[in-house]
């Protein structure tokens, strides 16, 4: 699970210090989002839910970081 959340925390890293037009709300919500569908993906199998841990192949962390990505490209945009 470290491997999930740290995937999540890098792009706060990374784009917090080279996108100096980038807020921190816009980088809080991104990564709220991106670890809650992590955790959703990796836990729902233990809810009674039918989601493998990989959906189609691809690992819950990486779901994830598209998520919050995703979360922060929207955020950014809307802004300007």
């Amino acid at each position: 699970m470290k491997l999930e959340v740290l995937c999540q925390v890098a792009p706060a890293i990374f784009l917090g210090l080279h996108i100096k037009s980038l807020n921190a709300r816009s980088i809080l919500t991104g990564l709220s989002i991106g670890i809650g569908l992590t955790l959703f993906i990796m836990f729902s199998k233990n809810m009674g839910m039918p989601i493998t841990p990989k959906p189609w192949g691809i690992h819950a962390g990486v779901w994830g970081l598209a998520a919050n990505f995703s979360t922060i490209w929207i955020i950014s945009i809307r802004k300007r």
